[in-house]
């Protein structure tokens, strides 16, 4: 399963409510998929695809060890279907890689 955007720009909804962007920040003991998304991607522009980016961010969030990197790999691509949300940035895709733009 490809989960990559090509040749795609993303805009905010138009019928978001967010009338400007924000850095992700709870001040949580541990990072929300926000923040560990934004800070994968922000300064990174088209190093990562979406699904690196989503996986990274398991990865991260679930405190899975290097060592089982190939397998949980393999079982995060079969379980992820569709992936949405609420976000406050505009990404831009070239060659499948993401590049963040806060929306001002």
């Amino acid at each position: 399963m490809n989960l990559n955007y090509y040749n795609t720009f993303i805009l905010v909804a138009e019928d978001s409510i967010a009338d400007h962007g924000e850095i992700p920040n709870t001040k949580r003991r541990n990072k929300t998929v926000g923040e560990i998304q934004f800070e994968l991607l922000n300064g990174h522009d088209y190093k990562y695809t979406q699904e690196e980016v989503l996986f990274e961010t398991h990865m991260l969030h679930k405190n899975i060890p290097e060592e089982a990197r190939e397998a949980e790999r393999e079982a995060f691509l079969v379980r992820v279907k569709h992936v949405c949300g609420r976000r406050h940035w505009v990404s831009d895709t070239a060659g499948g890689c993401i590049l963040i733009r806060m929306v001002m």
